[in-house]
């Protein structure tokens, strides 16, 4: 029973990276607006429907299971982790229209991905950690949080040793979980805040440390 409880207070904890299967896309579009104004930038959607790019009506497909608006991130930073792409955002930047004031909206490109959390917003200090020359990263696996989340520790320099830190990391992320399963009154707050302090740590290191939430 305390495991069950345990995995409930992590979904809060994790709340929205319950990531379901269907489709997932990436459009970079251009979208002019009835009052005059013009955004440019990446909107993301999930779907159980896929989008044909010369028969489906982009509105009417962004509008499905949505509260009628879209957020337009106008700036990325995509990053490979092996079998994963990544795209890193500073927090809070972004626009947020409603789709029955757009006038006009012009793909120009779009990417079909693997339905899982591939959008990440990142603090300014972590945000600045990311280069343009390639991430060294190491991926934790065995934790068992919850099914569908794992861990990854990226760095862009060059004199750090992953490996090591990744099997620390590890052991401290299972010696909590280990923890909290054990205790009568499970509190996962404590483990959001113990792993906002293991992650400012990591930074103060050069180091990025992300959950990263798969399709279940």
């Amino acid at each position: 029973m305390k495991k069950i409880v345990f995995i409930v207070c992590l979904l809060f904890s994790f709340k929205g990276k319950a990531v379901d299967a269907g489709y997932a896309y990436r459009f970079y579009v251009n979208i002019a607006l009835k009052n005059g104004e013009t955004h440019h930038g990446y909107v993301y959607k999930y779907s159980y429907d896929e989008f044909k790019i010369h028969q489906t009506n982009i509105i009417d497909f962004l509008s499905k299971l949505s509260n009628g608006k879209i957020k337009i991130y106008p700036h990325i930073l995509e990053v490979n982790a092996g079998r994963h792409v990544i795209d890193f955002i500073p927090k809070g930047i972004n626009t947020q229209v409603s789709l029955n004031e757009i006038e006009k909206l012009d793909i120009i490109e779009y990417v079909y991905f693997t339905p899982d959390e591939r959008l990440k917003e990142l603090t300014k200090e972590q945000f600045q950690l990311i280069k343009t020359t390639k991430a060294r990263f190491e991926v934790i696996e065995d934790v068992h949080l919850y099914e569908n989340i794992k861990f990854i520790l990226f760095t862009w320099d060059e004199n750090k040793e992953l490996s090591r830190l990744k099997n620390k990391t590890a052991n401290a992320i299972k010696e909590q979980r280990k923890r909290y399963i054990e205790t009568e009154i499970i509190k996962s707050e404590k483990f959001t805040t113990f792993m906002k302090i293991l992650k400012e740590d990591l930074l103060k290191e050069n180091i990025l440390l992300i959950e990263f939430a798969e399709a279940l």
